[in-house]
C-alpha cells in the first residue's frame, strides 16, 4: 500500500461529503471527497503525460492550499518523489535544495513567488518543465525561462483528464495499461531540515513512514466524520502533512488558512506614532474588557473549553508529551557513554519504530550519526521517562516522555552542570515585557541572554512605576532593571538565573535569517551575528 491509495477508499466512503474548503485563494475552492480524488488522479496522469517517471524528484515549493495537496498527492501517485519547501525560505536555500535533490522540474506557488525567484533561482536551474499552482501564466517573468515549458494547474489537470479518458477507451477496447507498482518502502518525499545549524539535510520519508502515522494518529486525535479541522502550519512540515493525510481517512472537512487570515491585520499608511496617552487609553480599555469577560471565560472553561481540551489531548498530564504512539519504542541514554538510563534519569532520547526516516538523502555519514544498525534514531532531544508510581498524583504518568531541550543547545558550565536554554527561554518568554530571548553561555561560568524587548509593554510598565524621565523616555539602565525584575519573577522555579543581558532592537525573523521557515530559532546564526556584543557583555 502507498499513501495515494487512501483517496480511493476515502472517496468510496465519503463521496459527497465536503473534504476541503480553501476560501482565501482565487478562485475559492470547495471539493467533495470524490472531486478531490478525481483532481489528484487528473494531476497525476497529467504529469505522466508530460513525461514524469517513477523515482524522479519534483520540487514543490509552495504554501498550504488545496492545490498544494492535489500536487503533493498527484506527484506521489506517479511514483515520483516530491521535494517540498515553502515560499518563506531564501532563494539560495531553495536553490541548494533543488540542486542537491536532483529535481527535474518545479511546481511553484504563484506568479509573485515565481517572479521573486526569476533571476536568482529559475535562471540557474535545469528544469524539464515548470507548473504554476495559482494565478495566470501571463503574469510570469518569462524572459528567464529559456524555453522551459510552462503549465498552470488547469493545464496539467486537463491533460490528465484527456489522457485518462483515452486510457479508459483503450481499456474498453481490450488493451491493458500497466502502471509501475509503488511499494511501502519506496521514498515518498524529501523534506529538508530547517537548518538550525549547518546546511539543510534531505530527510527521506517512505510511504510506510507516513502510513504508520495515518493509521495510528486516531489514538491521539479521535476524529469522526463531519468534524472540521483548520490547516495553518506549513504543509511540507512532516507532522502537518501526516495529520492532513490522517484526517482525510476519517471524512473530516479541512479548511485552509494562514496566520495572516487567522489573526487579521491592521494596516495604516500614517507614519505618525500614536501618542502615549492614546496608547494608554487603548491599553486600559483592553484590560477593562478582559476583566469584565473573566467570569464568562471561567464559565466557558468549565462548560465548553474542557470538552475541546479533552478532544485534542490538552487535558492529558501537563508537562509531558504523553505515551509513545503504537509500535514505537523510546529509550533515554547517557549523553557521553550511550548507556541506557533508568526511568526518571535525564539524557538523550532515542526512538525506534515504523515512522523513523529511511535516512538523509546522499548523506550516509550524517545518517550513521543519528541512525544506528538496530534502527534507533537519535532525536537530539534531552528528556526523561516518567517512572511508574502505584500511588500519588503521578500514578498515571508512568512511561510518559518529558522533553526539556536539545542536546546540541546544552550549555556545559565549568562547574560541570548542564544548562538547557530552552527551559529558561520558555519561562522568561511568559513575561509581557520580553518579545524574544536567547540564552548564551560564552564564558562557561554563568549564563547570559540576548533579549528583544516588547517596548510597548516596557513603556507601559515604566509609566505605571513612574520611572520615565521628563521627556517620557526611558534610559537603557532602567530598561535593564525592568527586564531583570521580570526574569526574577518568571524564573523563580528555574535552576539557574540569568546574568548579563544584551538588549537587541531588531527582532529575530525568517527574513533576517535568524528563524527557520518553521519559526525555530537559529541559535548559531544569532550568536554569530552578535558575537562581538556577546564577548563584550562577558568582559
Amino acid at each position: 500500500m502507498a499513501v495515494p491509495d487512501i483517496w480511493r477508499t476515502a472517496a468510496e466512503k465519503y463521496a459527497d461529503r465536503v473534504a476541503l474548503v480553501d476560501p482565501y485563494h482565487e478562485p475559492p475552492s470547495e471539493l467533495t471527497y470524490k472531486q478531490l480524488e478525481q483532481e489528484i488522479l487528473d494531476f497525476s496522469q497529467g504529469l505522466r503525460a508530460i513525461g514524469v517517471a517513477p523515482d524522479e524528484k519534483i520540487a514543490l515549493f509552495a504554501d498550504n492550499s488545496c492545490r498544494w495537496l492535489v500536487a503533493d498527492q498527484g506527484i506521489m501517485a506517479t511514483g515520483a518523489i516530491n521535494v517540498v519547501r515553502g515560499t518563506r525560505s531564501s532563494d539560495e536555500e531553495l536553490f541548494q535544495i533543488y540542486t542537491h535533490s536532483e529535481s527535474i522540474a518545479l511546481v511553484v506557488d504563484s506568479p509573485q513567488f515565481f517572479n521573486r525567484l526569476a533571476e536568482s533561482f529559475i535562471s540557474r536551474i535545469n528544469a524539464r518543465f515548470i507548473v504554476l499552482l495559482w494565478g495566470e501564466k501571463s503574469c510570469l517573468n518569462s524572459e528567464v525561462v529559456n524555453g522551459i515549458p510552462l503549465y498552470d494547474f488547469k493545464d496539467i489537470t486537463q491533460l490528465g483528464r484527456e489522457s485518462r479518458n483515452t486510457l479508459r477507451h483503450s481499456h474498453e477496447q481490450g488493451q491493458q495499461v500497466v502502471f509501475e507498482t509503488i511499494t511501502p518502502d519506496d521514498v515518498a518525499t524529501l523534506i529538508y531540515t530547517s537548518g538550525t545549524s549547518g546546511t539543510p539535510k534531505g530527510v527521506m520519508l517512505t510511504h510506510r513512514n507516513l502510513l504508520h502515522q495515518i493509521k495510528n494518529l486516531w489514538d491521539f486525535v479521535p476524529a469522526v466524520p463531519g468534524d472540521r479541522f483548520l490547516s495553518m502550519l506549513p504543509p511540507w512540515h512532516a507532522y502537518e502533512r501526516a495529520s492532513e493525510y490522517f484526517i482525510f481517512t476519517y471524512g473530516i472537512q479541512q479548511v485552509y488558512t494562514t496566520v495572516k487570515y487567522l489573526k487579521g491585520t491592521v494596516l495604516s499608511n500614517n507614519p505618525v506614532k500614536p501618542s502615549f496617552i492614546v496608547y494608554m487609553v487603548n491599553w486600559l480599555s483592553a484590560r477593562i474588557v478582559a476583566a469584565l469577560l473573566w467570569p464568562l471565560h471561567n464559565l466557558a472553561k468549565t462548560l465548553v473549553y474542557k470538552k475541546i481540551h479533552s478532544a485534542i489531548g490538552i487535558s492529558k498530564v501537563l508537562g509531558t508529551v504523553g505515551h509513545p504512539v503504537k509500535h514505537t519504542e523510546i529509550k533515554v541514554v547517557d549523553m557521553e557513554t550511550g548507556e541506557v538510563l533508568p526511568d526518571g534519569s535525564k539524557g538523550v532520547v532515542k526512538v525506534r519504530g515504523p515512522q523513523v526516516m529511511k535516512g538523509y538523502y546522499k548523506n550516509p555519514s550524517a545518517t550513521n550519526k543519528v541512525l544506528d544498525q538496530e534502527g534507533w534514531f537519535d532525536t537530539g532531544d534531552i528528556g526523561w521517562i516518567a517512572p511508574h508510581c502505584p500511588t500519588g498524583p503521578s500514578r498515571k504518568c508512568g512511561g510518559m516522555l518529558v522533553l526539556e531541550g536539545r542536546a546540541k543547545d546544552t550549555i556545559v558550565l565549568t562547574t560541570g552542570e548542564n544548562v538547557e536554554p530552552a527551559e529558561i527561554e520558555e519561562a522568561a518568554s511568559r513575561s509581557d515585557l520580553i518579545n524574544q530571548i536567547v540564552v548564551v553561555g560564552q564564558d562557561k561560568r554563568r549564563i547570559g541572554a540576548l533579549i528583544v524587548p516588547n517596548y510597548d509593554e516596557v513603556l507601559a510598565t515604566a509609566k505605571r512605576k513612574s520611572i520615565l524621565d521628563g521627556n517620557n523616555e526611558l534610559a537603557k539602565d532602567k530598561v535593564l532593571n525592568l527586564l531583570y525584575d521580570e526574569l526574577r519573577t518568571w524564573m523563580v522555579d528555574c535552576s539557574f538565573q540569568i546574568g548579563p543581558i544584551l538588549i537587541v532592537d531588531e527582532p529575530f525573523t525568517v527574513d533576517n535569517g535568524l528563524l527557520t521557515p518553521t519559526l525555530k530559532l537559529r541559535r548559531d546564526k544569532v550568536t554569530a551575528k552578535y558575537h562581538r556584543e556577546i564577548d563584550a557583555l562577558y568582559k
